[in-house]
């Protein structure tokens, strides 16, 4: 690929995205920083740069290199990182890690899941061709819902688990999976399970979490003084976070070192 790559606009038409000077050997998306902290620890040489309104971060895995993007949450905003790092630095392959919340009652907290397939709300299914050498020890395999939003409490995770067979949830990966199938890219998925089907995720998680995954801070103080033991519940979430961000760059570091590279 040479002279300038293009990404599509929401009305169909193309800009321009000029290509990164390195090809990456490995691509990551993840919708929030938290995802990749401990991640991007065990990378070496690490720079961050602006590109077209996004925020690269670029490092070495060895001899590989690999860019990270932080996409936001939902479909949109994933799509559109994708298709930056895709033509802007035409990676071998894209590893799509991050955190999904429990919809089979046998899933755990910092249970991994590597989807063979993805569904969104309305059905539509991307198939995910999974190689051996991607499943080590503790990896579960099944179908992964893209939800239009969070799927709070028991109820919803139920009635979504049992109209799709999906065994978790997410709001990122059918648009990235779906994107990569059409321009027939190589693709992985890996989710870790923050919060179980029976566990109902505090009613402040709607409304005080922006696009990036912050908190928004007067939303959060509003939140806490309408009810002050959100503080408990919220603390028990980022606990859980912290513990699939470990998970993901354990398991992320074995994709990146086992995926062949031509």
């Amino acid at each position: 690929m040479s002279g300038q790559s293009e990404s599509r606009e929401s009305d169909g038409r193309f800009k321009a995205i000029a290509p990164a000077p390195h090809r990456a050997d490995i691509g990551i998306i993840a919708a929030l920083p938290l995802e990749t902290a401990e991640l991007m620890d065990l990378l070496k040489k690490v720079r961050k740069y602006k590109a077209q309104g996004q925020t690269v971060y670029e490092g070495l895995r060895g001899d590989r290199v690999v860019t990270v993007i932080h996409s936001g949450m939902g479909r949109e905003r994933a799509r559109k990182a994708a298709e930056h790092l895709i033509f802007g630095h035409r990676p071998y392959w894209i590893i799509h890690p991050g955190f999904g919340g429990g919809l089979d009652a046998s899933l755990k907290h910092a249970d991994v899941i590597l989807p063979t397939e993805i569904v969104n709300a309305k059905g539509d299914l991307v198939e995910v061709p999974i190689r051996p050498e991607l499943l080590p020890e503790g990896i579960r395999t099944g179908r992964l819902l893209t939800a239009d939003k969070i799927l709070r409490t028991p109820d919803e995770k139920v009635k979504w688990h049992q109209k799709t067979g999906a065994i978790a949830v997410d709001m990122e990966s059918f648009a990235v999976a779906d994107l990569c199938r059409s321009m027939n890219l190589r693709w992985v998925g890996l989710r870790v399970i923050t919060d179980t089907q029976l566990e109902e995720l505090p009613p402040e998680i709607l409304t005080i979490t922006g696009p990036t995954g912050a908190f928004r801070l007067g939303a959060t103080i509003g939140a806490l003084w309408a009810r002050p033991s959100a503080i408990k519940d919220l603390l028990k979430l980022r606990e859980s976070a912290q513990i699939a961000s470990e998970k993901i760059a354990h398991y992320v570091i074995h994709l990146i070192d086992a995926l062949p590279i031509p």
